[in-house]
Order: structure tokens, then sequence, then C-alpha cells
């Protein structure tokens, strides 16, 4: 008996999110052991009057983090739970599941325009970031996966601090 389709879902819609479902959905196509339909995650915004979901659904973009960019038809918007903060152990432990998180020095554009971008995966279950490195590698975005999620997540997060501080110094002369 075959196993069912592994099912994806995004969590956020920023610029990242838009820019990984933009991949995944166009990867799942081709991928059997992943189900077509992808869900996305989006806390709900109003954008020139109209629900943010409504525009993703209707017009395959993400018209205020991802211009530009069309989204696949297969990528499908869920309201995402209230509250719920992308922390990997928050989601861990709420939901029950393993998390997995990408860190790297890329704009969320680029990766989208389809330039070469790398980043790294952390995961506590190889398996399960290794099958995230298949989900996401293009010719173009390259995946390295290691199985230390927590300083994979720091990292993600001290690289936003410093280079805010870089702006501020460069900004200052």
């Amino acid at each position: 008996m075959a196993a069912a389709p592994l099912k994806v879902c995004i969590v956020g819609s920023g610029n990242w999110g838009s820019a990984v479902a933009k991949i995944i959905g166009n990867n799942v196509k081709k991928l059997q052991k992943f189900a077509s339909t992808v869900k996305m995650w989006v806390f709900e915004e109003t954008v020139n009057g109209r629900k943010l979901t409504d525009i993703i659904n209707n017009d395959h973009e993400n018209v205020k983090y991802l211009p530009g960019h069309k989204l696949p038809e297969n990528v499908g918007i869920d309201e995402g739970p209230e509250g719920l903060k992308l922390i990997s152990d928050i989601i861990r432990e709420k939901m029950g599941i393993d998390i997995s998180v990408l860190m790297g020095a890329n704009i969320a554009n680029e990766v989208a325009a389809e330039k070469f971008c790398e980043t790294t995966i952390g995961s506590k279950v190889m398996e399960n970031g290794l099958l995230f490195k298949e989900l996401l590698q293009t010719p173009n975005f390259r995946i390295t996966v290691v199985d230390d999620a927590d300083t994979v997540e720091l990292c993600g997060a001290l690289k936003n601090i410093v280079a805010v501080g870089a702006g501020f110094c460069d900004g200052l002369r």
C-alpha cells in the first residue's frame, strides 16, 4: 500500500513566505511524494480595500509583500491561527510537530527572481530537513541541511541585528 502524499503548509505570507511558496508550489508539481496543493497561512490584512487572502487566492500574487511575482495556482490560502508566534519551539510545542528552520543572507525578491542564492536549513530530525531541501532546492537556490536547528534559528535572528547595526553605522558615517 502506497503512503499518502506528504502535505506542505507554509506558515507566514511575508516576502519570504511568498518566495518559498512560489518555489515549493512549482516543485511539488514534479515530486510525487508531495500533495499537489500547498497551503499558506496568512495573517489577514486589507490592501487597497481588499482582503490579502482574496488577492492571493484570486490574483495569485502577494501584492503587498512580493509584488511582481506570480504564485503558482496550486498555492492556496488558509487564515492562520490568531497569535501564532514564529518561534520554532513554540510552534513545535503548540502544534506537536517537528519544525525545521531556514536561514540565509538572501533577499526574497532575489530568490523569487531566480538569482543565485544559498541558504541553510536547520532540523532536529535530519530526514525532515532533507525533505525541505528537496522541496526548496532549485539550480539557483542551493540548500545545505544541518542538524542544529537552534543555532540556525539564532544565527538567522542575529544576522538581522548585525545588518541593522551596520546600516546605522553606514548612515551615520
